[in-house]
């Protein structure tokens, strides 16, 4: 074998080899292939920069910006509101979702609440880290928080067997 045809096999070889495993063995890669699979599955994403929500959003607003999204509306009185709109998506700014729950003080929103896969915490966490920057170094509380220009975001530092995998961005 010829060096030149040796080059050529092992150039053909790496161009074949290296997406799969991108795809199968990297973080990042296992990501954008579970966001392809869910796209084609016909799951809807939402992209939102925490640093723009504020109350100054209505219910309104927030279906006329996201009009794909399945929202599901109703009164309901919890700590975060008496209004509360829940969509099914299935990606957060990128990273798998479940849901997107919106909450409202007299139509304006007051929280926010998205359930994301579990296998991508970690991920999740740096990208709010990226956004936010570092949070206090507390490490001896279960969750970890963030200041936001309007609010606070909320997230497990941890995720144990019965904890949710949600973030949470209060006002205030």
């Amino acid at each position: 074998m010829t060096r030149k045809k040796l080059h050529r096999t092992l150039l053909v070889l790496l161009l074949v080899l290296t997406p799969p495993y991108f795809l199968m063995f990297t973080d990042e890669g296992q990501r954008i292939a579970d966001n392809a699979v869910l796209w084609v599955m016909g799951g809807d994403s939402i992209e939102l920069n925490i640093h723009q929500l504020n109350t100054d959003f209505t219910r309104a607003d927030i279906l006329k910006v996201f009009p794909d999204l399945p929202w599901q509306c109703a009164t309901k009185k919890s700590a975060f509101g008496d209004q509360l709109c829940v969509a099914e998506i299935s990606a957060y700014n990128d990273y798998p979702a479940r849901y997107v729950s919106m909450f409202f003080i007299q139509d304006r929103v007051s929280a926010m609440k998205v359930v994301y896969r579990r296998p991508y915490h970690q991920q999740l966490q740096a990208h709010l880290v990226d956004q936010l920057g570092p949070p206090p170094a507390t490490t001896d509380q279960p969750v970890v928080e963030w200041q936001a220009p309007a609010g606070k975001v909320v997230m497990p530092r941890t995720l144990q067997q019965d904890t949710e995998p949600a973030f949470l961005w209060i006002a205030g």
